[in-house]
């Protein structure tokens, strides 16, 4: 998509307009919550747990948008690195285990040793994000798996993010990737979210010379897989 230079003027005036409120309610948010600057009372606590919980959210979503614009225009860069595989894992697991250790998820991985990726450290660090938190969001709330592999594959590192949630139905696979797509459309939809996550994962996988693709089957999981060149 070609995008003029008005074009792209007025986008990034919307982007920085949305943003610009968010800050301060996101900072004072943090600041009363902080309990050197005063004690809230239990309902109190909830309110503002409430703001900055639907901040975050929106600002979220605003960076999804953006992202997803980006992607769309040829506009994202790309920072390239060698990166050993399995430090990188360990990494991304630590960063992400407050999230399932909240929902006593097992979450655990299998890589081959060894491996080493040129990739961009910050978007691999998103895609795996993106994945293990839509995960996460699926597994049941007592006995939920979650387990990251990663192997090499013909040039490449195969990585998978498997659970043991309730899959997804066949047309949900072949459209899981599409901008907005949602698995659950009902009104009252228990996850949020922007439909444009997995877009992403499938742009900077994409952009890395990669590809992604999932396999699931209704009532046993799902597996996400994407690909990375790998350094030989």
């Amino acid at each position: 998509m070609d995008i003029t230079k008005k074009q792209r003027e007025i986008r990034n005036l919307i982007h920085h307009e949305l943003k610009t409120p968010l800050v301060p309610i996101l900072g004072y948010c943090e600041m009363l919550l902080n309990p050197k600057f005063g004690q809230l009372n239990a309902d109190q606590k909830e309110a503002i747990n409430e703001i900055h919980q639907n901040s975050v959210q929106a600002n979220n979503l605003i960076n999804d948008f953006w992202n997803a614009q980006k992607l769309e225009t040829g506009e994202m860069k790309y920072y390239f690195e060698n990166i050993s595989v399995d430090d990188f894992i360990s990494q991304e697991m630590e960063n992400l285990g407050p999230l399932t250790v909240q929902k006593k998820i097992e979450f655990t991985k299998s890589i081959q040793p060894e491996l080493v990726i040129k990739a961009d450290r910050a978007k691999l660090a998103e895609v795996f994000a993106n994945l293990v938190e839509n995960a996460a969001a699926f597994v049941t709330e007592t006995g939920g798996k979650i387990q990251i592999t990663g192997k090499s594959q013909d040039g490449f590192v195969q990585f998978s993010v498997v659970d043991n949630g309730p899959g997804i139905p066949k047309d949900g696979v072949e459209n899981l990737f599409k901008k907005f797509y949602q698995l659950d459309t009902s009104h009252t939809r228990k996850h949020g979210g922007s439909g444009l996550g997995l877009t992403i994962c499938r742009g900077y996988v994409e952009g890395m010379n990669g590809k992604i693709w999932a396999e699931s089957e209704e009532g046993k999981g799902a597996t996400l897989y994407f690909t990375i060149p790998k350094v030989n």
